[in-house]
Protein backbone atom coordinates (compact mmCIF):
# COMPACT_ATOMS: atom_id res chain seq x y z
CA UNK A 1 0.00 0.00 0.00
CA UNK A 2 1.39 3.30 -0.97
CA UNK A 3 1.51 5.63 2.02
CA UNK A 4 1.00 9.39 1.93
CA UNK A 5 1.10 12.18 4.53
CA UNK A 6 -1.64 13.35 6.88
CA UNK A 7 -0.88 15.75 9.76
CA UNK A 8 -2.61 16.47 13.04
CA UNK A 9 -1.01 18.83 15.54
CA UNK A 10 -1.16 18.49 19.32
CA UNK A 11 0.15 21.45 21.30
CA UNK A 12 2.18 20.50 24.37
CA UNK A 13 3.17 22.85 27.20
CA UNK A 14 6.24 21.62 29.05
CA UNK A 15 7.08 23.58 32.22
CA UNK A 16 6.89 22.21 35.79
CA UNK A 17 4.45 19.75 34.27
CA UNK A 18 3.70 18.68 30.73
CA UNK A 19 0.14 19.48 29.75
CA UNK A 20 -1.58 18.51 26.57
CA UNK A 21 -2.87 22.01 25.98
CA UNK A 22 -4.77 21.23 22.81
CA UNK A 23 -5.27 18.50 20.24
CA UNK A 24 -6.34 19.71 16.83
CA UNK A 25 -8.15 16.63 15.60
CA UNK A 26 -10.58 18.06 13.07
CA UNK A 27 -11.18 16.24 9.81
CA UNK A 28 -10.65 19.14 7.41
CA UNK A 29 -8.18 18.39 4.67
CA UNK A 30 -6.08 20.04 2.05
CA UNK A 31 -5.56 18.33 -1.27
CA UNK A 32 -2.48 16.34 -2.06
CA UNK A 33 -2.75 17.60 -5.63
CA UNK A 34 -3.90 20.66 -7.52
CA UNK A 35 -7.36 20.58 -9.15
CA UNK A 36 -7.29 20.90 -12.92
CA UNK A 37 -7.82 24.13 -14.83
CA UNK A 38 -11.41 24.43 -16.05
CA UNK A 39 -11.75 23.80 -19.77
CA UNK A 40 -14.61 24.62 -22.11
CA UNK A 41 -17.21 22.63 -20.14
CA UNK A 42 -19.21 23.99 -17.22
CA UNK A 43 -19.79 21.01 -14.92
CA UNK A 44 -17.82 20.04 -11.82
CA UNK A 45 -14.68 18.05 -12.43
CA UNK A 46 -14.20 19.52 -15.90
CA UNK A 47 -10.71 18.80 -17.17
CA UNK A 48 -8.13 21.10 -18.75
CA UNK A 49 -8.53 22.13 -22.35
CA UNK A 50 -8.16 19.02 -24.53
CA UNK A 51 -5.02 18.33 -26.57
CA UNK A 52 -6.12 17.79 -30.18
CA UNK A 53 -5.05 14.81 -32.27
CA UNK A 54 -3.21 15.05 -35.60
CA UNK A 55 -6.47 15.38 -37.55
CA UNK A 56 -7.96 17.96 -35.19
CA UNK A 57 -9.99 15.46 -33.17
CA UNK A 58 -10.55 16.60 -29.59
CA UNK A 59 -11.61 14.78 -26.42
CA UNK A 60 -13.08 16.47 -23.38
CA UNK A 61 -13.33 14.51 -20.14
CA UNK A 62 -15.87 15.57 -17.49
CA UNK A 63 -16.36 14.30 -13.94
CA UNK A 64 -19.69 14.55 -12.09
CA UNK A 65 -17.92 15.70 -8.91
CA UNK A 66 -14.47 17.15 -8.12
CA UNK A 67 -14.29 15.06 -4.92
CA UNK A 68 -15.01 11.56 -3.65
CA UNK A 69 -14.98 10.29 -0.04
CA UNK A 70 -12.10 8.09 1.05
CA UNK A 71 -14.47 5.36 2.25
CA UNK A 72 -14.65 4.15 -1.35
CA UNK A 73 -18.42 3.63 -1.22
CA UNK A 74 -19.14 6.37 -3.77
CA UNK A 75 -18.16 6.48 -7.43
CA UNK A 76 -17.79 9.49 -9.72
CA UNK A 77 -19.37 9.53 -13.18
CA UNK A 78 -17.00 10.20 -16.07
CA UNK A 79 -18.06 11.39 -19.54
CA UNK A 80 -15.66 11.56 -22.47
CA UNK A 81 -16.85 13.56 -25.52
CA UNK A 82 -15.10 13.12 -28.87
CA UNK A 83 -15.50 15.79 -31.57
CA UNK A 84 -13.79 16.44 -34.90
CA UNK A 85 -11.98 19.59 -36.04
CA UNK A 86 -15.36 21.20 -36.80
CA UNK A 87 -16.79 20.41 -33.37
CA UNK A 88 -19.03 17.61 -34.67
CA UNK A 89 -19.53 14.44 -32.63
CA UNK A 90 -17.36 11.50 -33.67
CA UNK A 91 -19.08 8.14 -33.26
CA UNK A 92 -17.54 4.69 -33.48
CA UNK A 93 -14.10 5.62 -32.19
CA UNK A 94 -12.34 3.87 -29.33
CA UNK A 95 -11.76 5.91 -26.17
CA UNK A 96 -9.19 4.70 -23.66
CA UNK A 97 -9.62 5.81 -20.04
CA UNK A 98 -6.68 5.71 -17.63
CA UNK A 99 -6.04 6.52 -13.95
CA UNK A 100 -2.31 6.67 -14.58
CA UNK A 101 -0.04 5.77 -11.68
CA UNK A 102 -2.71 5.87 -8.94
CA UNK A 103 -2.16 2.94 -6.52
CA UNK A 104 -5.68 1.52 -6.75
CA UNK A 105 -8.21 3.70 -8.62
CA UNK A 106 -9.90 2.18 -11.67
CA UNK A 107 -12.77 2.77 -14.12
CA UNK A 108 -15.79 0.50 -14.54
CA UNK A 109 -19.17 0.39 -16.31
CA UNK A 110 -17.58 1.71 -19.51
CA UNK A 111 -20.31 2.30 -22.09
CA UNK A 112 -20.15 0.70 -25.52
CA UNK A 113 -17.03 -1.20 -24.54
CA UNK A 114 -15.21 2.11 -24.88
CA UNK A 115 -16.54 2.99 -28.34
CA UNK A 116 -18.17 6.43 -28.70
CA UNK A 117 -21.91 6.55 -29.42
CA UNK A 118 -23.79 8.76 -31.90
CA UNK A 119 -23.25 11.73 -29.55
CA UNK A 120 -19.51 11.07 -29.50
CA UNK A 121 -19.62 10.06 -25.84
CA UNK A 122 -18.29 7.27 -23.68
CA UNK A 123 -19.35 7.13 -20.03
CA UNK A 124 -17.77 5.29 -17.11
CA UNK A 125 -17.49 5.29 -13.32
CA UNK A 126 -14.36 6.16 -11.37
CA UNK A 127 -13.75 3.86 -8.39
CA UNK A 128 -11.40 4.53 -5.49
CA UNK A 129 -10.17 0.97 -5.09
CA UNK A 130 -8.51 -0.38 -1.96
CA UNK A 131 -6.23 2.58 -1.13
CA UNK A 132 -8.09 4.99 1.16
CA UNK A 133 -5.46 7.71 1.37
CA UNK A 134 -6.45 11.30 0.73
CA UNK A 135 -5.00 12.12 -2.68
CA UNK A 136 -5.60 13.53 -6.15
CA UNK A 137 -6.61 11.05 -8.87
CA UNK A 138 -5.74 12.17 -12.38
CA UNK A 139 -7.83 10.60 -15.16
CA UNK A 140 -7.20 10.82 -18.92
CA UNK A 141 -9.20 9.88 -21.99
CA UNK A 142 -7.50 9.35 -25.37
CA UNK A 143 -8.95 8.84 -28.85
CA UNK A 144 -7.39 9.20 -32.31
CA UNK A 145 -4.27 10.76 -30.82
CA UNK A 146 -6.25 13.36 -28.83
CA UNK A 147 -6.19 13.56 -25.04
CA UNK A 148 -8.58 15.01 -22.46
CA UNK A 149 -8.01 15.02 -18.71
CA UNK A 150 -9.74 15.66 -15.42
CA UNK A 151 -9.09 14.96 -11.75
CA UNK A 152 -10.85 14.06 -8.52
CA UNK A 153 -9.71 14.72 -4.94
CA UNK A 154 -10.11 11.87 -2.44
CA UNK A 155 -10.96 13.41 0.95
CA UNK A 156 -12.07 12.52 4.46
CA UNK A 157 -9.34 10.34 5.94
CA UNK A 158 -8.39 11.78 9.33
CA UNK A 159 -6.23 11.29 12.43
CA UNK A 160 -7.48 11.77 15.98
CA UNK A 161 -5.38 11.86 19.17
CA UNK A 162 -6.23 10.60 22.64
CA UNK A 163 -4.22 10.13 25.84
CA UNK A 164 -3.28 11.52 29.24
CA UNK A 165 -3.96 15.22 29.69
CA UNK A 166 -0.81 16.00 31.72
CA UNK A 167 2.35 14.52 33.20
CA UNK A 168 5.22 15.67 35.39
CA UNK A 169 8.29 17.15 33.75
CA UNK A 170 10.50 14.33 32.48
CA UNK A 171 7.86 11.67 32.99
CA UNK A 172 6.26 9.71 30.11
CA UNK A 173 2.77 10.06 28.70
CA UNK A 174 1.05 7.73 26.27
CA UNK A 175 -0.77 9.09 23.24
CA UNK A 176 -2.90 7.07 20.84
CA UNK A 177 -3.10 8.23 17.22
CA UNK A 178 -6.10 6.79 15.36
CA UNK A 179 -6.42 6.78 11.56
CA UNK A 180 -9.89 6.43 9.97
CA UNK A 181 -11.46 6.94 6.56
CA UNK A 182 -14.34 9.27 5.75
CA UNK A 183 -16.86 6.75 7.08
CA UNK A 184 -15.03 6.33 10.39
CA UNK A 185 -13.59 2.93 9.49
CA UNK A 186 -10.15 2.17 10.97
CA UNK A 187 -7.25 2.04 8.51
CA UNK A 188 -4.57 -0.53 9.41
CA UNK A 189 -1.25 -0.94 7.64
CA UNK A 190 -0.38 2.72 7.03
CA UNK A 191 2.98 4.19 7.98
CA UNK A 192 2.62 7.01 10.51
CA UNK A 193 5.36 9.46 11.45
CA UNK A 194 5.44 11.49 14.68
CA UNK A 195 7.62 14.59 15.09
CA UNK A 196 8.23 16.92 18.06
CA UNK A 197 8.92 20.50 16.99
CA UNK A 198 11.35 21.10 19.89
CA UNK A 199 12.93 17.65 19.96
CA UNK A 200 11.11 15.95 22.83
CA UNK A 201 11.41 12.16 22.87
CA UNK A 202 8.74 10.17 21.01
CA UNK A 203 8.80 6.39 20.83
CA UNK A 204 8.16 5.07 18.30
CA UNK A 205 8.71 8.07 16.03
CA UNK A 206 7.57 5.99 13.05
CA UNK A 207 5.29 2.99 13.03
CA UNK A 208 2.52 1.14 11.21
CA UNK A 209 -1.11 1.47 12.26
CA UNK A 210 -2.40 -1.72 13.86
CA UNK A 211 -5.60 -3.66 13.15
CA UNK A 212 -7.55 -0.91 14.93
CA UNK A 213 -5.93 1.76 12.76
CA UNK A 214 -3.89 3.03 15.71
CA UNK A 215 -0.32 3.86 16.61
CA UNK A 216 0.43 4.12 20.34
CA UNK A 217 3.44 6.23 21.28
CA UNK A 218 5.19 7.42 24.44
CA UNK A 219 6.19 11.07 24.74
CA UNK A 220 8.71 12.34 27.30
CA UNK A 221 9.04 16.07 27.92
CA UNK A 222 12.60 17.20 28.60
CA UNK A 223 12.39 20.70 27.17
CA UNK A 224 10.70 23.57 29.02
CA UNK A 225 8.98 25.11 26.03
CA UNK A 226 5.80 24.91 24.04
CA UNK A 227 5.90 21.94 21.70
CA UNK A 228 3.98 20.82 18.65
CA UNK A 229 3.69 17.15 17.80
CA UNK A 230 2.79 16.37 14.20
CA UNK A 231 1.43 12.99 13.11
CA UNK A 232 1.47 12.20 9.40
CA UNK A 233 -0.22 9.36 7.54
CA UNK A 234 -2.55 8.68 4.63
CA UNK A 235 -2.50 11.62 2.38
CA UNK A 236 -3.49 15.12 3.53
CA UNK A 237 -2.80 17.72 6.22
CA UNK A 238 -4.63 19.30 9.17
CA UNK A 239 -3.11 22.06 11.30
Amino acid sequence: MKDHGRSVIAALLCMGTLAVAGCNTGTGTSSSGTPPVIGTGTGPGTGPGPVPGPTGTRVQLLASSPQMPSSGTTTVDLTAIVVDANGQAVSGTTVVLSTGTDPSAFTSNISGSGVSDTQGTVTAKLNLGSNKSNRFISVTATAQGATGATGVDVTGTAITISGNSSIAFGAPTTLTFSLKDSAGVALPGFTMTLVSAVGNSISPATGTTNSAGQLVATVRCFRGANDTITATAAGASKT
